[in-house]
């Protein structure tokens, strides 16, 4: 994730935060799931699109950082013929999707 030079990233940092992740998720969770039922209940429109908006939502809300790490794991086991590579590929920040 691109984060500003002026912000000290200290591991331990990361350690103090990982234990808002699930509470994070379930908010995120939440207006995923309140998008899809707004659409297909309230509007009354079909299931389909309602999915779509709501994984559109999902994307907007997470900056598609699971789509990102799910297209990095696709392009190392697809590129890399050994397991280095397949590793060197899936770390290479200059490649992939977004």
């Amino acid at each position: 994730l691109p984060v500003p030079t002026s912000i000290d990233l200290h591991p331990g940092f990361l350690m103090k935060g990982m234990c808002y992740f699930p509470v994070v998720g379930m908010w995120i969770g939440l207006a995923v799931a309140t998008t899809f039922d707004l659409i297909a209940e309230t509007f009354q429109l079909p299931p389909s699109i309602a999915a779509v908006v709501s994984v559109g939502t999902g994307w907007v809300l997470t900056g598609c950082f699971h789509e990102d790490g799910l297209s990095d794991s696709v392009d190392g086991i697809g590129g890399g013929w050994t397991r280095a590579q397949i590793f060197k590929i899936m770390t290479d920040s200059r490649v992939g999707t977004y």
